[in-house]
């Protein structure tokens, strides 16, 4: 049995790119974070890298890391690459002791950074203020001018601010004018649905195409339709080939790739190529992440309560979809209905019925930190807190060992 869950949330710069996580390793005792934890954080991050490697945490970006008392541990900081870890302190609640500083300090000279969370303005002189090099304001529950004020008095030091709990476009384009330099919170995977985004000419054959699929419609049709769309064609083969999907043989041409795959397949990775035709860097995107690990963990979870092949194929193409009122800046039903999904799929998404439904409820209640309506969903299908979180530390997982190893086969072609 896994030992170590973990979930990780990036911060965004202005230009909502990812760069770095925050890594937060779970229990193993339940899905609420009340649990009595089974691991101590740097224990689990312990466990965790005797079988994986810490790009698998956050693969060339930082990981922000909060170890809490493990700081102090040295078996802990001697296996985090000291250019790629940051290391979050806090001192809300109760003041730190003079041994953790002095040890918080011993770590910076040896070149690790540090991220003070729970900024306290009233602590202006806090010794772990004057280690940070990246310091983290809260939103929720403060008013603007507050958040303003705070962010004025960071300004006067050297440190780099961020601001967390961004939960709307609008909150996000405010902090952004205010001149934060990261971001993190849920909105850049929630829809504003105020004001249609532009559909390029190749999403808008993406549509037609998703809908051709769903009719079983003669595959010579398909594939004229991909062969006269150079983007398409190379948009979808460079998806087939990149190692997330894990295909035996490399494809490369449309008439293979829809021999190999079928109707089925095909239609899962149109789905998905609607969100990555126009975004060619997915590394730095993170809905493109957030699409990929929700879609894997619908297909895991549909495994798990089902076993039909199926069945976790439409739980696949319902979790990208899900997003796709995101991405066009429209609401659900305005594009569901052009793409001709079967019946379990568009109920599903429109209306949250039937067992995809369930599961789709399941992956967003997780999000959203709903642990009442989650731990309902989970008794209805049968299914324990311990595997929904064991099956997101896995997606996550999978997600960024196929980057890593798309950059490296990258790398290796670019120095041949």
């Amino acid at each position: 049995m896994i030992q170590y869950l973990f979930t990780r949330r990036p911060f965004l710069d202005k230009n909502r790119n990812t760069f770095a996580y925050e890594v937060l390793f779970r229990s193993t005792n339940g899905v609420r974070p009340a649990f009595s934890p089974s691991l101590a954080p740097g224990d689990a991050l312990t466990l965790f890298l005797a079988v994986n490697t810490f790009e698998q945490l956050a693969g060339d970006k930082a990981a922000m890391l909060s170890l809490g008392p493990d700081v102090l541990k040295d078996h802990v900081t001697t296996l985090l690459p000291k250019q790629k870890s940051v290391l979050e302190v806090s001192d809300a609640g109760t003041p730190v002791d003079s041994a953790f500083v002095e040890r918080c300090e011993a770590l910076r000279k040896q070149g690790f950074r540090f991220c003070l969370t729970d900024f306290n303005p009233d602590a202006a002189f806090s010794p772990l203020l004057q280690l940070a090099e990246f310091v983290e304001i809260s939103v929720p529950g403060k008013e603007r001018t507050k958040i303003s004020e705070q962010l004025g008095l960071l300004k006067k030091l050297p440190v780099r601010t961020i601001v967390s709990g961004i939960a709307t476009k609008e909150d996000f384009d405010y902090c952004s004018r205010l001149g934060f330099d990261l971001y993190k919170g849920s909105f850049y995977y929630k829809s504003t649905a105020q004001r249609a985004k532009s559909i390029s000419p190749s999403q808008l054959l993406l549509l037609e195409l998703s809908a051709y699929l769903a009719r079983d419609e003669d595959m010579q049709i398909v594939e004229r339709i991909l062969k006269k769309n150079p983007d398409l064609t190379f948009g979808l083969l460079k998806l087939i080939n990149s190692a997330f999907f894990r295909v035996q043989q490399k494809v490369t041409s449309i008439r293979q790739a829809i021999a190999l795959l079928g109707y089925e397949n095909l239609q899962k990775w149109v789905a998905l190529l609607l969100f990555t035709i126009d975004h060619r860097d997915h590394a730095v995107n993170p809905l493109v992440e957030k699409v990929l690990i929700r879609g894997r963990m619908m297909e895991m979870l549909a495994e798990r309560v089902t076993s039909s092949k199926t069945v976790s194929d439409s739980a696949f193409i319902t979790g990208i979809l899900s997003f796709v009122n995101v991405l066009f800046g429209v609401a659900l039903t305005d594009i569901i209905g052009k793409l001709n999904l079967a019946p379990e799929i568009q109920e599903a998404l429109e209306k949250r019925q039937g067992l995809l439904g369930t599961l789709l409820d399941i992956t967003e209640d997780l999000d959203a930190e709903d642990y009442d309506e989650l731990e309902k969903k989970l008794s209805s299908v049968h299914i324990r807190g311990l595997d929904v979180l064991a099956i997101e530390t896995r997606a996550t997982i999978e997600y960024q060992t196929s980057l890593n190893d798309d950059l490296r086969r990258s790398n290796s072609g670019k120095e041949a």
